[in-house]
C-alpha cells in the first residue's frame, strides 16, 4: 500500500497520526508474509511530507519486507534449538523404556515483555524473573533431574520434570506464577505437555506444549474475558 498524501485520503486523514503533532503525510507499507501464506505485519516507512516512491525504493521496500521475513524465520529456528539444547540433558535422563519414569515438559512465558521493559527497565525486569526463576526451583525440589532453564533476556523459561503423575506438580507451578503475579504485577503463563510415551521425541513433546501455551494466551485476551 502506498498513500502519497494521508491527509487527503479519508481513511486516514483524522488519524491522530495524520491530523496531531506528529503530521505523518506520506505512507508505504509491503505486508510481512511468512512462508506458509500467512501475513503477521508490515513494513512500511513514513514522511512529514507528501510523495512517491520510485520503482527502485518499492524495490528496496520489497527487499527489506524478505528480509525481515528470513530473520523471524531464523529466530524461530534458532529458539526452538535453544530449548532443544537446554532440555535435552534432562530428557537424557529418562530412565529406558523398561524403567521409564516419563516427563512433563512445561513453557512459561512472560507476557507482554516489551511493554515490561518499557515500564520497569532492564534491571528490574530481570531481577523479577531471576525471582521466579529460583521459585520455580523451589517447586520442583524432589527429583535432582527436574531442570529449569531460562536464558538471560529472555522472557521463557522451560521446566522438565519427571513422572507419570504430574498434575500435583503443574498444580504447583501454576500456584507459584500466581504467587509470583500477586507480588510483581508480571502475569506469565504456561502450557505443558507430558510425553506420551519414552519414545515420543522431544520436537513432539514442545509442540504441544507450545500448543497448550497458545491456548492459555488466548483464554487470557481480554477479548476471551468479554
Amino acid at each position: 500500500m502506498e498513500i502519497a498524501d494521508l491527509s487527503s485520503d479519508p481513511r486516514f486523514a483524522d488519524n491522530p497520526f495524520v491530523a496531531g503533532d506528529f503530521a505523518a503525510r506520506f505512507y508505504a507499507g509491503m505486508p510481512l508474509v511468512t512462508p506458509e501464506g500467512a501475513p503477521i505485519g508490515t513494513v512500511c516507512v513514513l514522511d512529514h511530507k507528501p510523495r512517491r516512491l520510485t520503482e527502485a525504493q518499492r524495490d528496496a521496500l520489497r527487499a527489506l519486507a524478505r528480509i525481515t521475513i528470513s530473520m523471524l524465520e531464523n529466530r524461530s529456528r534458532t529458539r526452538e534449538l535453544e530449548r532443544t539444547a537446554a532440555v535435552q540433558p534432562a530428557v537424557a535422563s529418562v530412565p529406558a523404556p523398561a524403567d521409564a519414569r516419563g516427563y512433563t515438559l512445561a513453557i512459561l512465558e512472560l507476557q507482554d515483555f516489551a511493554g515490561v521493559v518499557g515500564r520497569l527497565g532492564e534491571r528490574a525486569t530481570e531481577k523479577a524473573l531471576a525471582q521466579l526463576d529460583q521459585a520455580l526451583e523451589l517447586c520442583l525440589q524432589g527429583d535432582p533431574d527436574d531442570i529449569v532453564n531460562r536464558a538471560t533476556g529472555s522472557p521463557e523459561f522451560t521446566v522438565i520434570f519427571h513422572g507419570h503423575d504430574n498434575a500435583e506438580t503443574v498444580e504447583k507451578l501454576r500456584d507459584c506464577l500466581k504467587r509470583h503475579r500477586d507480588e510483581t504485577g508480571l502475569t506469565v503463563l504456561m502450557g505443558a505437555a507430558e510425553a506420551a510415551s519414552p519414545d515420543e521425541s522431544l520436537q513432539r513433546v514442545f509442540a504441544r506444549a507450545d500448543q497448550a501455551l497458545s491456548a492459555a494466551k488466548d483464554e487470557s485476551s481480554p477479548a476471551s474475558q468479554n
